[in-house]
């Protein structure tokens, strides 16, 4: 036991203490850091959280779009002979930025597995999850935080166009020259990929709807369209890729020269055929074995319900072409049954690319009194389209490896024919 004054001097000690406040700042300030400093570093792990999952997202969109885009190109345009979604989807992720070594869950989906557009072939799904880097917050949490994100980017085809061509290099694979006059009451398509895709020169004037390139456009000011232009676009679908010409048989005329008046049925003519008078073509398929079809000046050459189909059995090395003086009177409307329904000329798609050599050019022309109705399919030459024929109620297709006018030519409405594929772009929307 202390003596009473030893007490009374503990007591008095700790009041003292008690009342002293130097060093007071110091506790508080020790105290205050801490809490500055874990809000310091709950930011920062918040923002770095935040960053991420932006990242994230992003990244994930873009991939969903880009696995889109090259199935689509892929499936429809032959580009590749498969498609791995997978890869596709991690260099666009690594593109954007997402460390692809730190991803916890990278999944590819095409058609979706999940959400409103599962099970759509159209369409393809990305799911992916990583952790979080985090600092200070680690001390507080049960499990490292992940980011998680999902995306879904579908195609689709829209707009309506009359002419497309098809040759991927040509420059001016679609050409408006000298002073034509073209009213078009649809859309004008080019899969070229060259800086003057489509190109307008001269005096020549285009009223369009619409006009896409896959390359540039160099209209010099000469198309006007209510619409847009949209260069460096992706391809159109050939919606006629499907067609076949017919199998070789053996010819029912050879060198036909049409003279007087004269009527013509269906089956092979080998070797050319020439109009040079008045000529009836009854309904039917007329396959032009290795010969070109020729309607001379002055000539009057008329059949409903044709479909020309032009090859070079067996194997289409020596296809022949249309040469169409500009003074005959031409009137002619497709096959509207069977394997050729709406198609009126049909290039055999197994013939060799004659683009860009003016002598193997098709040649299409007729005065104010000729007309045309149906698909002129054309895949590996080019059309040129000069005079001043007409075609009836709007109801023409132009599927070419290219197409010059020079002419005064008149679409004035879209066409309704149920037996003409719709010509339409390719589109890519992020939809989920």
């Amino acid at each position: 036991m202390l003596p009473g004054k030893t007490w009374k001097a503990a007591f008095s000690g700790g009041k003292k203490f008690a009342r002293d406040t130097a060093g007071a700042t110091a506790i508080l300030f020790s105290l205050g850091s801490v809490v500055v400093m874990g809000s310091i570093a709950f930011g920062v792990d918040a923002a770095n959280w935040f960053q991420t999952d932006r990242r994230l997202q992003t990244g994930t969109d873009l991939a969903a779009v880009a696995g889109a885009s090259d199935k689509i190109l892929n499936n429809v345009f032959g580009f590749g002979t498969s498609v791995d979604l997978t890869a596709i989807a991690s260099a666009e992720l690594d593109r954007d930025g997402v460390d692809i070594s730190r991803l916890n869950i990278l999944e590819v989906n095409s058609p979706p597995s999940s959400g409103a557009f599962a099970g759509d072939t159209n369409a393809v799904e990305v799911i992916t999850s990583q952790d979080v880097q985090i600092f200070f917050a680690g001390m507080f949490l049960d499990a490292t935080p992940q980011a998680q994100a999902r995306a879904v980017a579908r195609t689709s085809a829209t707009g309506n166009y009359c002419i497309l061509t098809l040759d991927p290099t040509q420059s001016g694979a679609v050409t408006f020259s000298g002073s034509s006059s073209s009213l078009l009451g649809c859309g004008i398509a080019s899969n070229s990929n060259a800086p003057n895709s489509v190109l307008a020169n001269g005096a020549a004037t285009v009223q369009t709807t619409v006009v896409t390139a896959v390359g540039g456009i160099d209209d010099n000011g000469a198309i006007q369209t209510p619409v847009y232009f949209q260069e460096y676009a992706n391809p159109i679908v050939d919606p006629y890729d499907d067609l076949v010409a017919p199998p070789s048989a053996a010819c029912d005329n050879n060198n036909v020269r049409a003279s007087g008046t004269t009527v013509l049925s269906p089956g092979v003519y080998c070797g050319d055929l020439r109009v040079n008078d008045d000529a009836e073509f009854l309904p039917g398929t007329y396959v032009l074995d290795g010969g070109d079809f020729i309607i001379n000046a002055g000539a009057h050459a008329y059949g409903d319900d044709v479909t020309f189909v032009f090859t070079d059995s067996p194997n289409a090395t020596n296809v022949g072409r249309a040469r169409f003086n500009g003074t005959a009177t031409i009137e002619f409307s497709a096959s509207t049954s069977g394997d050729y329904a709406g198609i009126l000329f049909m290039q055999d798609p197994d013939a060799p690319s004659t683009v860009g050599n003016h002598s193997q050019t098709w040649q299409i022309n007729g005065n104010a009194g000729s007309s045309f109705e149906g698909v002129f399919y054309v895949p590996s030459s080019e059309i040129e389209l000069s005079g001043s024929a007409t075609f009836n109620n709007g109801c023409i297709q132009i599927v070419s490896g290219a197409v010059t006018i020079s002419g005064n030519f008149s679409i004035t409405q879209q066409c309704n024919d149920p037996n003409q594929r719709a010509i339409e772009s390719i589109t890519v929307t992020l939809v989920e």
